[in-house]
This record gives C-alpha cells, sequence and structure tokens, in this order.
C-alpha cells in the first residue's frame, strides 16, 4: 500500500435465434402476443348526440334527465400497479437470461432438449435462444432451490447453493441447506466451517450451540484462521468460566450469544500487541442520508508504556440500516492488499462490519461483504482483502462477486456498521496493510 499526502422511439431489432413458440413474431427477444379485436356494436346502440336525452315513447312523458355525474375518484396508483412484483420479489422468483446484446429476459429457465438452446418461459409463452447469443444466465434464488430439491442426494450442488446464498446475505436459506445434511461424513470441511459460522451468527441459537461444530471443523483439519479464532475465544471464555465457578467466586454474567464469559468491564478491554494505526486520523461521520447517527472520537488506551490512542465509534438507531464514518485518503494498492485491524464490541450482542472503498475519477463505490464481530468485549481482528472478488457495486447488481477497480487510485475508505435498531459502541485500533495470508 502506498499512501499519498493525505430507447429510442423504435424497438431494439430481434436478437438472432429468438424464437416464439406460438407462432407469433419475436420482436427484441420477446414472443408477440395476438391482441382480438373488440366486438363491432350492435345496431342502434350508438349513443346520444351530445348534450341530448333519449325521447319518451308515444303517450308517456319524456325520460328523465341524466343524473349529474359523480365526482371522479382521488388520485392513485393505477390498478395495474398494485399486481407487479417486488424487486425483491423478481430477484428470488425470476430468472435472467442476458443476451449478447445486453437486453435482459426474465422468467423462468426451463429443461430443452437441445442443449445448444436455452428455454425461458416469460409466463405468457416459452422463448427459446440459441446458446450461442447468450451471455449469461443468472438463476434465481427459487430456481436453485429446485435444482436441489429435485437431486437431494447431490452434496456439492447443496453446499455451492449454500455459499451462494451466503454470498448474498441470504443466511437463512444457507443455514437450512446445511442443516439438512450436518450429520453426513462426506460434508466437506469448508461447508462444515460455514454451518458453525451461521449458527454462531443467529438468533436464539449463537456459539453456544455452533461450539460442537467449531470443533468438528478444527478436527477435520479446517483451517480458515477466522473460525479457528472464533474457536479459541470460546475455547477461552469457557475455561474461565470453569475457573471462576470452581473458585466460588463472583458468578459470571451469560454473553448475549450464550456462552458463559466473565462479567463484563466499565474500561476498555485489555488491547492485544499493536501498534497506533491509520484509525487515528481523519475518519468523519458519513452524511445522514446515508448513515444512522455516528460519533467519532480517537480515545486513549491502556497505562503506562501501553498506552495508545483508538479510534471509538458510537452509534444510534435509525432507519438506514447502518452507520458509516468515512476518511478521504489517496492511496495505491500494491502487493500488501489486506487491510486488517482489531475491533472491541460494546453493545453486548453481535453485530456486522464491512468497509467500503471509493475509487478512480468517478469515485464508484464498491462494498465489502459483512464479517460478524461477537458479543465478547475482547479485541477480534477483521481482515478484508481488498484484491479479493467479494465485494458489491452497481456494475455487479450490488451482488457480492466483484473486484474493486481502480486499486491504484482511492479516494475514501469507509468502515460500516450495520447496527439497525441498536445503539452502543465499538473501538478500532491497529489499522493497517499487509500481504494476504490465509484469511
Amino acid at each position: 500500500m502506498r499512501f499519498g499526502k493525505s430507447h429510442g422511439a423504435s424497438d431494439p431489432p430481434a436478437s438472432p435465434g429468438v424464437s416464439a413458440d406460438r407462432g407469433g413474431k419475436a420482436a427484441a427477444g420477446l414472443s408477440a402476443q395476438q391482441v382480438k379485436p373488440p366486438p363491432p356494436a350492435k345496431p342502434g346502440s350508438g349513443g346520444n348526440p351530445p348534450g341530448k336525452a333519449p325521447a319518451g315513447k308515444a303517450g308517456n312523458p319524456p325520460a328523465a334527465p341524466p343524473a349529474a355525474p359523480e365526482p371522479p375518484a382521488a388520485p392513485g396508483p393505477p390498478a395495474s400497479d398494485a399486481a407487479k412484483p417486488t424487486g425483491a420479489e423478481l430477484q428470488r422468483e425470476l430468472d435472467v437470461v442476458v443476451l449478447d446484446n445486453r437486453h435482459r429476459i426474465l422468467g423462468k429457465v426451463v429443461p430443452h432438449d437441445d442443449p445448444a438452446k436455452v428455454a425461458i418461459d416469460t409466463g405468457t409463452g416459452t422463448i427459446v435462444i440459441a446458446r450461442s447469443g447468450v451471455a449469461d444466465v443468472q438463476l434465481s434464488l427459487a430456481s436453485r432451490l429446485r435444482l436441489v430439491a429435485a437431486a437431494p442426494d447431490d452434496l456439492a450442488l447443496r453446499v455451492a447453493t449454500a455459499q451462494w446464498c451466503r454470498s448474498r446475505q441470504n443466511d437463512a436459506e444457507a443455514l437450512k441447506l446445511l442443516e439438512d445434511v450436518r450429520d453426513r461424513a462426506d460434508l466437506d470441511v469448508e461447508a462444515l466451517g460455514l454451518l458453525a459460522r451461521l449458527i454462531d451468527e443467529t438468533k436464539g441459537r449463537g456459539a453456544a450451540e455452533a461450539f460442537d461444530v467449531y470443533l468438528r471443523y478444527r478436527e477435520r483439519g479446517g483451517k480458515d484462521s477466522l473460525h479457528l479464532a472464533r474457536l479459541a475465544r470460546l475455547e477461552a471464555a469457557k475455561a474461565a468460566y470453569n475457573a471462576q465457578h470452581a473458585a466460588l467466586v463472583v458468578p459470571a454474567v451469560a454473553a448475549a450469544d450464550g456462552v458463559p464469559a466473565a462479567p463484563a468491564a466499565a474500561a476498555p478491554p485489555p488491547a492485544p500487541a499493536m501498534n497506533e494505526g491509520l484509525e487515528t486520523r481523519g475518519f468523519a461521520p458519513e452524511k445522514e442520508q446515508w448513515s444512522n447517527p455516528i460519533a467519532v472520537e480517537v480515545v486513549t488506551v491502556g497505562a503506562g508504556s501501553d498506552r495508545r490512542r483508538m479510534l471509538q465509534l458510537t452509534f444510534q438507531r435509525g432507519d438506514k440500516g447502518k452507520a458509516a464514518v468515512e476518511r478521504r485518503v489517496n492511496w495505491t494498492v500494491t502487493d500488501d492488499s489486506l487491510l486488517a485491524f482489531f475491533i472491541a464490541n460494546r453493545t453486548g450482542k453481535p453485530i456486522r462490519i464491512a468497509i467500503a472503498l471509493k475509487t478512480g475519477p468517478q469515485w464508484d463505490f464498491f462494498e465489502s461483504i459483512q464479517e460478524t464481530v461477537s458479543a465478547e468485549e475482547s479485541f477480534q481482528e477483521m481482515k478484508f482483502d481488498l484484491k479479493s472478488d467479494r465485494f458489491k457495486c452497481k456494475a455487479s447488481n450490488w451482488t457480492a462477486n466483484a473486484k474493486v477497480d481502480n486499486l491504484t487510485d482511492i479516494k475514501a475508505i469507509q468502515v460500516l456498521i450495520y447496527n439497525g435498531d441498536l445503539e452502543g459502541s465499538v473501538i478500532i485500533g491497529g489499522m493497517g496493510f499487509r500481504k494476504p495470508g490465509p484469511m
């Protein structure tokens, strides 16, 4: 890391290789629907001349004049809008077929006898497209779950689907997929680690239930440093509780995640060996239109030769989902692409954090996947590889499968705390860059 000084009027042509299955014409990749003309009017059913009422029959009084018209109804959305699915529903239920000309077709991909073709049911018909003209097929969650249900013994497919759900922050579906096979001996070690993490982060379950799964992960040879560090903290908390209980000292209180822990102290927890880092200067609250209320303060932790400055972030509940701070920079990422720092959670509940970067001349925004900070007050190390492909941005449709562009021109860095309705604070220290290693 190097640091600096501080549709036009006409429709597009039909895509090649696109056909409609009902004999209709295909325009821009969509099958045409036949529209029946209205039936002809019956003789004598035409309207009256403007301003005249129909004459009464002979011997009868004239017909009464028409009643005054009803006042217009209050304006509201068209009736068709009420039936429109939301964006989340579309993402969950509809597949997307992207053509070479960047045209997108929404529907449900269905099997086709010819492997050289792709068929998609749009709800009004089935479109068959030459696979050579397809740039990408993006299956929805519903389609992926249907594939898993159709092949319940395909463990690799199930694990891959769970990982896909996790990458899109759909942890509930990921957990359900893995829980169904948690006792299988052939469940691979990485899936076991993901299962432990998902249980650990699930409200109402937490670390007490995840502890044995973490143990299985380590016994099976798991190497992920985040999982192993979490297990080490849980073992230490358990040992501390047992020692206190055996000595008949003041009983420990239960931590928010269910694992017995030592009573919380009002002062900041002891900090691991670290130097003052990038956190001690330049951070300020993000604009309130994008962030829950948050206060920034540089505090001193420790005493004597162990004194060091750290960043304290105190946040309040709000309707933005997260609280964010930002530092304007002029950085270039080299081989030292791993941003790491220590964080102490003082809320008493697990929280999720992420980092974000603004890069290039347009200040393009890239956000990392969220990582969980447990409810323990001890410092925990967080790591984010800026060269990984686990960022989301506008170009990736906010899916966490993108790399950060313009790493030689980083304009700003943010720390994002997904606190929702939670109020509290965190302390961050030792922020810096180093070469990536085992995560």
